[in-house]
């Protein structure tokens, strides 16, 4: 299946793939986020998680932080760089 919708930033994004999206995600609700989180906390805890899960500089992490600047969620604290 194909998609192809542009981003707010007019960049494109590799995708993480849907396992890999699913697990950072799913550790992020369980392990960083409460009822008063906000987007930038989303950002954060994922970011966080994914290079928990798949380390640092690691293609899901850059997916996923690229996938929140194409929806105009600011850059925190946490780089998936080096």
């Amino acid at each position: 299946m194909s998609y192809n919708s542009p981003t707010c930033n007019n960049k494109p994004v590799a995708g993480a793939g849907r396992d890999a999206a699913a697990k950072v995600w799913y550790s992020t609700l369980t392990n960083e986020l409460t009822s008063r989180s906000g987007y930038a906390d989303a950002r954060e805890g994922a970011i966080r998680q994914a290079k928990a899960i798949y380390g640092k500089g690691s293609a899901q992490c850059s997916s996923i932080a690229a996938a929140f600047d194409g929806i105009a969620v600011p850059a925190g604290t946490q780089t998936c760089g080096n």
